[in-house]
């Protein structure tokens, strides 16, 4: 369909771009990486076979956390420089003060705090679920038209983390010591601690996906 080759043909040009960014920075590895997966895009976006389809359907979302963790190395290879002090001006402007900082403090309620780390979770199930399920019931028209929105959607922002990154407040000031304790902010925690991207804070690919 038009929208899965929009999908396949949008994820080989952010392969190749950053393929000549990091082949600058001689990371094997990704390198590889890299050209296997443009490979894979290669053998799918015309699909010969029953594999190659079902391949080329779900490397969009597949490849996605893949990616996501590679944003320091590409913003190490760039020598791109972060713009939190800018960031933080216009939060400032906007709310009179770093909420960031403060939010917490101000409304120390466990069920406040764990409604919002619930749903800075539920970013995830968000990416996954929806397109995985329309794809099980074999709408395969709006799961492409689904995983077009998502592609476009990330690489987006990707490429705006990679040239103009933002590390967020948790790289500069930590994780609050204010918020109430939960099994929500437990695991946003942990989550963050094993797979955040240093300089993906700005703008929110949470919002922006949602």
């Amino acid at each position: 369909s038009a929208p899965r080759g929009v999908s396949l043909s949008l994820l080989a040009l952010y392969l190749a771009v950053t393929l000549g960014v990091l082949a600058a920075s001689n990371a094997t590895r990704q390198i590889a990486i890299h050209i296997l997966l443009l490979g894979i895009v290669a053998w799918t976006i015309k699909p010969r076979s029953v594999a190659a389809a079902m391949v080329g359907d779900l490397l969009p979302l597949v490849v996605a956390p893949l990616l996501y963790a590679e944003i320091p190395s590409l913003i190490s290879a760039l020598g791109s420089v972060y713009h939190d002090a800018t960031i933080q001006k216009i939060e400032l402007a906007v709310f009179g003060m770093q909420a960031s900082q403060r939010f917490a403090a101000a409304f120390p309620n466990v069920g406040t705090s764990e409604l919002l780390h619930a749903g800075y979770l539920s970013y995830y199930p968000a990416i996954f679920v929806p397109p995985v399920m329309l794809y099980v019931r074999g709408e395969r028209g709006a799961y492409a038209e689904t995983v077009v929105a998502l592609t476009a959607t990330y690489l987006i922002c990707w490429g705006i983390f990679v040239f103009a990154p933002v590390e967020g407040p948790r790289y500069l000031w930590g994780a609050s010591t204010s918020a109430p304790d939960g099994m929500m902010r437990r695991l946003a925690n942990e989550v963050l601690a094993a797979g955040s991207s240093r300089g993906a804070a700005f703008p929110s690919s949470h919002m922006a996906v949602m």
